[in-house]
């Protein structure tokens, strides 16, 4: 009998739940702006060398609750307008809606000039951003230094649990040069890696395909300067054990440099960006120079004009102390099962390598 009731007492207490209202930062719709320029125009980029890179505004829609996805906003007008009253508009990616490319070749950011964002949308509601200007359009680019390391990571095994496991690789540095002024610099790099993967399975197409992908490095590595003449560490790469470095690996490292307002904005989100679990917290709440003229919404973004110089580093790997095994060959050749219908796996055709953007094209440039 005791056994019975004690079962009723903790059916009853298990079906009583407490009501919670949940911490919602953002209480109204908003808009989500990624936007800025700099001083390489389109036909300046296409010289790093890239396919070149126009300048783009992405657009996207915030509910007023945190656990919906954005919706991309379409069929909206763009446009920059300088001090001097002169515009330039976007257009929309008819491929790719809510992005927005302002198509013109030879724009890039003058450093005498100032600029604004301004944006409507489709229904009428109008938001623009504050006057920008390059901060210092001395952007002096540093060489690259390669690094031989030994990584550990964990790694978790049905057998093991959590393990400790070791990773030969590189981390690639930048030198700093000598801030002559004295005066605090602010930097953001960004990388698009490249590399080639080959099929191997002895049944398959054996075709090799150019890939991109944003899974491989750092989104974006920030740093402030006063002095400069030292290294400062980029990112590092897996070489023993990864089949992107076999055949060719590069990277276009593009270096960004801005003032204060706009580096502490990417500093701030990179912050909430790396906290995770139950404690994260939503991206808004975050500077911006962005306002609202004839609505309520929120704005969240930062329109940045910053002064930009890249390099594309190639990983070689007779800069190494040790050889590297390309095992692809003898991993394609395990009896891993049949290739998923319709979907080819990456060992019987190349366009279906999993970590990333895998094409039978070369890029413009190679």
């Amino acid at each position: 009998m005791n056994y019975i009731k004690m079962l009723f007492f903790l059916l009853v207490t298990s079906a009583c739940v407490d009501q919670y209202n949940f911490n919602i930062n953002n209480q109204t719709e908003g808009l989500v702006i990624e936007a800025s320029i700099s001083d390489k125009s389109f036909s300046d980029t296409r010289l790093y060398p890239s396919d070149g890179r126009y300048f783009k505004v992405s657009l996207k829609k915030t509910s007023s609750v945190d656990n919906i996805r954005d919706v991309v906003v379409s069929s909206a007008k763009v446009s920059i307008v300088d001090d001097q009253g002169q515009v330039w508009y976007y257009i929309e990616n008819e491929l790719n809606r809510g992005n927005y490319d302002l198509r013109n070749p030879f724009f890039k950011a003058d450093p005498a000039r100032k600029y604004k964002l301004k944006i409507q949308l489709a229904d009428g509601k109008e938001f623009e951003s504050g006057y920008e200007g390059i901060s210092d359009s001395y952007n002096e680019m540093g060489t690259t230094e390669m690094e031989e390391v030994i990584k550990q990571e964990y790694q978790y095994t049905h057998s093991d649990g959590r393990i400790i496991t070791d990773y030969a690789g590189i981390n690639l540095k930048i030198k700093i040069p000598s801030n002559s002024s004295k005066q605090t610099r602010f930097f953001r790099w960004t990388f698009t890696p490249l590399f080639l993967y080959t099929a191997t399975h002895p049944r398959g197409l054996k075709n090799t395909c150019w890939v991109t992908s944003e899974q491989v490095l750092n989104r974006y590595v920030l740093h402030q300067d006063m002095n400069g003449g030292y290294t400062k560490d980029l990112f590092f790469l897996k070489t023993k054990g990864n089949e992107q470095v076999y055949q060719y690996f590069s990277t276009l490292i593009i270096q960004e440099q801005s003032n204060e307002a706009y580096y502490n904005f990417w500093k701030d989100l990179q912050a909430q960006e790396e906290k995770g679990g139950l404690y994260d917290q939503p991206p808004f709440g975050l500077s911006t120079n962005y306002k609202a003229l004839n609505n309520d919404w929120s704005v969240n973004g930062y329109f940045g004009v910053v002064s930009e110089n890249a390099i594309r580093w190639t990983f070689d790997p007779k800069e190494l102390s040790y050889g590297i095994e390309n095992n692809l060959e003898y991993l394609c050749s395990l009896p891993f099962g049949p290739p998923i219908p319709g979907e080819p796996d990456e060992c019987h055709d190349c366009r279906g390598y999993s970590k990333g953007d895998a094409t039978l094209t070369p890029p413009l440039w190679w």
